[in-house]
This record gives C-alpha cells, sequence and structure tokens, in this order.
C-alpha cells in the first residue's frame, strides 16, 4: 500500500500511463515520487477501504498501485 493519503495528491498523465504522489515536505518543500508506469492510460484514481490506491484506466483493467522505492526528500535550503 501507499502512504496514508493526508497531504498527499496522486495525479497521473493520461498519454504515457505514469503516476505519482506529490507531498509537502514542509521547510524541505514539495517533492514527488513515481508509484507506476502502466501500459494504459490512467484516467482516475481512487481509494480502497484498506487504503490502497487504485488507478483505473482506460481500455485496461482497475490496477492497485503498489509505491516503488521512496525517494528521499530535498535537503533543507538555508535562506538566502
Amino acid at each position: 500500500t501507499l502512504p496514508e493519503p493526508d497531504g498527499r495528491y496522486v495525479f497521473g498523465d493520461y498519454c504515457s500511463g505514469q503516476a505519482w504522489v506529490l507531498e509537502d515536505g514542509g521547510e524541505r518543500g514539495w517533492w514527488m515520487q513515481e508509484i507506476a508506469h502502466l501500459p494504459w492510460p490512467v484516467s482516475s484514481f481512487g481509494y480502497g477501504h484498506g487504503g490502497d490506491v487504485y488507478a483505473l484506466t482506460f481500455g485496461g483493467p482497475v490496477v492497485r498501485l503498489a509505491p516503488r522505492r521512496r525517494r528521499t526528500p530535498p535537503a533543507a535550503r538555508a535562506d538566502d
């Protein structure tokens, strides 16, 4: 399963089939993690009862997404 949806935005690209999650890292800024690269166009997303994230595809199946290796958020930047 993916991290809890609070504070995260799941989105995808219809043409490429790629899906990402965007997270607010607070003072570290926003960061993004690719979570899937599907062979079908992504049309929507939904959450299941257990917190699983599902991708709805156009002309393909409903797919449960599993996370890829988590990317480390960028380090905090010093103020200029």
